[in-house]
């Protein structure tokens, strides 16, 4: 499962989306920081791969993390691999948009 959720401030769109089984857990970086999985963040809904696709058209920007959610959007070409970084064994990619 997807967990997606759309932040609007004003113009802007921002999707948050990420592989459900993360929600809550932490990540501990390389250089000692760590990246809190929140779903305050992350969670508005389950969505399909379909609709995080849909999704990901209409925003101008995006935060993607895991592999379930990575692999849907190189698979439907929003997203190319090289774009993928690595924290710590789980995928993560951003989305920005020029309008």
């Amino acid at each position: 499962m997807i967990s997606a959720k759309i932040h609007k401030n004003g113009r802007e769109i921002l999707l948050a989306a990420c592989d459900s089984i993360l929600l809550g857990k932490t990540i501990n970086l390389e250089n000692g920081a760590k990246l809190k999985i929140s779903e305050s963040f992350y969670k508005e809904k389950e969505v399909s791969k379909k609709e995080l696709i849909e999704d990901a058209k209409n925003c101008t920007t995006a935060n993607f993390l895991g592999k379930e959610t990575i692999s849907a959007l190189i698979e439907s070409g929003t997203i190319n691999k090289e774009s993928v970084m690595d924290l710590n064994g789980i995928p993560h990619s951003q989305l920005y948009k020029m309008i």
